[in-house]
């Protein structure tokens, strides 16, 4: 059975919740997609079971040569594979010098490179959802992280940084943006200015002076900046007077409270927003269906767990109805 059969029918296994808790994920899913990638999985000095780290247990060791690990894999219950509470795993893993470490619920495969520079977020290599992707597009991606002969050829490996250095690349451009910009504005940069002076006379038929476009174009990006800044002040005070609220109904204080315990509703769907960043009110009652344990999409506790983030300031949402989007509060504000 090619790589591509087994990923239709874990797919089909993952939509019909077959995979109830780490264990049937561990073998229904992970150790068949490692098999399929042509791993020994019986050769227990290959595929190491449970390998110790400093007082805890990574679920898999993949070793090449062997005994010697080279990627580590840790298998999570469905909707549980959060980069953010895997932090000391990465510390560890930096510590041994394991090149790759793989992060999965079954579902969702997130790749890390543990040694390259930034938070472990921005150590991610690649983020992959056996139900959103394609099919042949997952294939693609285990195969080139994970296939057995592409490990011990060094390609895989290679790959990854590759990709890492594209991701990086692209996360260095965005954070330029803003200081060009600001540098264009500040320095009246003549190309900007004319550039901008030539649409106003096509517009209205007088072209502006350089001054009279450098002011407007400071002006405006003064006006974004006390945006932003103000966006930021909000969220800090609706958390705080939300939180001393006498008048609230009773279901927000009591959905509140479950904040505090990390596996609640409110919780997951907190942790899930932070990392998509945006997605719809439709995509994420889908995703507390699936990966959340809701009985449909229609559970008011998904739209109760929405409002106390939502007044907590916890995300933002903008729209109506099922295309509403949501937008955690965090990459909102987030400037550089």
């Amino acid at each position: 059975m090619d790589i591509e059969k087994h990923i239709r029918e874990i797919r089909s296994g993952i939509e019909e919740r077959q995979f109830i808790n780490e264990a049937s994920i561990t073998q229904g899913v992970v150790l068949r997609i490692l098999q399929a990638l042509a791993w020994p999985c019986w050769d227990t000095h290959v595929v190491i079971p449970q390998y110790p780290i400093n007082g805890r247990r990574a679920d898999f060791a993949l070793c090449h040569p062997a005994d010697r690990p080279i990627i580590l894999v840790e298998v999570k219950q469905l909707g549980m594979a959060i980069p953010a509470s895997e932090r000391q795993l990465f510390e560890y893993t930096f510590h041994l010098g394991v090149p790759l470490v793989v992060l999965t619920d079954g579902q969702q495969w997130h790749f890390f490179l543990p040694a390259e520079q930034g938070d472990y977020e921005e150590r991610r290599v690649y983020k992959l959802d056996l139900l959103e992707r394609t099919v042949s597009e997952c294939a693609s991606q285990l195969q080139r992280y994970l296939k057995y002969d592409y490990i011990i050829s060094g390609e895989a490996i290679e790959a990854a940084r590759q990709d890492y250095q594209n991701v990086a690349r692209d996360r260095f451009i965005k954070r330029a943006l803003p200081k060009a910009w600001r540098k264009l504005i500040d320095e009246k940069d003549d190309i900007l200015v004319e550039l901008l002076a030539d649409q106003v006379a096509t517009i209205c038929g007088y072209k502006p002076d350089i001054e009279t476009v450098a002011q407007f174009l400071e002006e405006n990006l003064s006006i974004t900046d006390q945006i932003s800044s103000s966006q930021r002040h909000t969220v800090k005070k609706i958390r705080h007077i939300n939180s001393f609220s006498e008048e609230e109904p009773e279901y927000i204080r009591k959905y509140r409270e479950m904040l505090k315990n990390p596996n609640s509703l409110p919780s997951k769907m907190r942790m899930y927003i932070e990392e998509i960043g945006t997605l719809s009110w439709g995509e994420l009652k889908k995703v507390c269906v699936q990966k959340f344990g809701c009985k449909n999409e229609t559970s008011g506790s998904i739209g109760a767990s929405l409002r106390v983030l939502e007044r907590d300031g916890y995300v933002i949402t903008k729209g109506k109805g099922k295309n509403k989007k949501i937008f955690s509060a965090i990459s909102e504000t987030k400037t550089y």
